[in-house]
């Protein structure tokens, strides 16, 4: 049985934040190889980076995606082992 995606909505962002920040997880948790899924988090990372440094969002925030995108690469990578 496939685990449930990972979703953003937890994490309290304004709609223009939400819809990108959920299609690069979704892009992590879609990826078709080990190493096209950390290019993908890799790229979510970077964004989510360029956000803190501008200060664009709480502290706290920042750090759910960043929690959030580690999880879908773990977990993208465990099923593609399997």
């Amino acid at each position: 049985m496939r685990p449930r995606p990972l979703s953003v909505s937890r994490v309290d962002l304004p709609d223009f934040l939400l819809i990108k920040c959920q299609g690069m997880l979704d892009d992590i948790q879609r990826a078709d190889s080990p190493n096209v899924a950390l290019l993908t988090e890799q790229r979510a990372a970077g964004f989510t980076e360029a956000l803190e440094w501008l200060q664009v969002l709480p502290a706290s925030q920042i750090e759910q995606l960043y929690e959030l995108y580690e999880r879908a690469l773990t977990g993208r990578i465990a099923d593609l082992d399997h």
